[in-house]
């Protein structure tokens, strides 16, 4: 599984990448999903959709809880691009979400 998320810190651009439970991109981004993740796992957060399954640590292993905590990392998302996480799915006709 792959896929990429384009967002902004500070009005900056930067990228990162899930490919198979390993994450690149930039050193900032990087460094602060690093943080991000290291401190839900210490609080003992629950990373996952709503109703779960939620992901046990290490988070930036599973593609959905790196999915959530990459989208933390950004002050705004410019764009997805990629294979769509597990656990990621649209609501069906009708549902209120």
């Amino acid at each position: 599984m792959k896929f990429s998320i384009k967002g902004t810190i500070r009005s900056i651009e930067y990228v990162l990448t899930f490919q198979d439970g390993e994450i690149t991109g930039s050193p900032l981004a990087l460094t602060i999903l690093q943080y991000k993740a290291c401190l839900a796992e210490a609080e003992g957060e629950a990373i996952g959709p709503i109703g779960g399954p939620y992901a046990k640590p290490p988070y930036l292993k599973d593609p959905v809880a790196a999915y959530i905590l990459m989208t933390r990392v950004f002050t705004s998302i410019i764009s997805y691009t990629g294979d769509k996480p597990p656990g990621r799915h649209s609501l069906p006709d009708g549902a209120i979400g």
